[in-house]
């Protein structure tokens, strides 16, 4: 994740994941920010 674009979707996954162990109720895997922020999980750990 590129800091200087992202920075606002990094502190918004690290506030959840620090409160709730989960981001966006996934507490598992491996996600990827578009331009807007938005989250998609790209793969899932077993």
């Amino acid at each position: 994740m590129v800091w200087e674009k992202q920075h606002l979707a990094l502190h918004r996954s690290s506030l959840d994941w620090l409160l709730h162990g989960q981001i966006q109720n996934i507490s598992r895997g491996e996600f990827r920010v578009d331009e807007n922020g938005s989250f998609k999980r790209v793969s899932k750990l077993h």
